[in-house]
């Protein structure tokens, strides 16, 4: 492509806000890796865990959610291709996606994490998400799975500058 091809398709309104999803986005992603670290250091306060697991899987998720762009910020999702995401971590990214949507940021009456604990007199002792086990299994998995995208974020960005710099 030749420089003048280049300015022709590349259109820097456009390609500014794309940048700047992708800054925000990796930035997220950021987030969510230090929230698994730290999850990774097993606290034994249930409720900083239970921070740490909500922080971790929203910031994780919201680069691929839904939301409105700005007169700066192109629309999500706008980081890449999820297919480019490692076949080995595709279905942890579906399922943080799905956590964060049916348990984390909404409450789903129907989902299967909530449990209820009754007493002889069936009376609601509390109710409990039983989401705790189910992360922790994981966590090795979802801290490869945020160094992964984080690549991909990188790699996009690497383009967006090559592109921008033949312009």
């Amino acid at each position: 492509m030749t420089t003048k091809q280049n300015k022709e398709n590349f259109d820097l309104e456009k390609g500014k806000k794309r940048h700047l999803r992708i800054i925000l986005s990796s930035n997220d992603i950021k987030q969510a890796l230090s929230f698994v670290e730290k999850l990774r250091e097993e606290p034994t306060d249930k409720v900083i865990r239970q921070a740490l697991e909500t922080a971790a899987v929203v910031s994780y998720a919201r680069p691929f959610s839904g939301n409105f762009g700005t007169e700066q910020v192109a629309e999500r999702p706008l980081l890449f291709n999820e297919n480019d995401i490692p076949e080995h971590l595709f279905n942890l990214h579906e399922e943080i996606k799905r956590l964060r949507n049916t348990a984390y940021a909404h409450t789903c009456a129907n989902s299967n994490e909530l449990f209820i604990e009754w007493n002889s007199e069936n009376i609601p002792l509390g109710h409990f998400k039983i989401l705790t086990y189910e992360l922790n299994i994981c966590l090795n998995s979802f801290e490869n799975l945020c160094r992964a995208v984080l690549k991909l974020a990188t790699k996009a960005e690497l383009e967006f500058q090559a592109v921008r710099s033949k312009v």
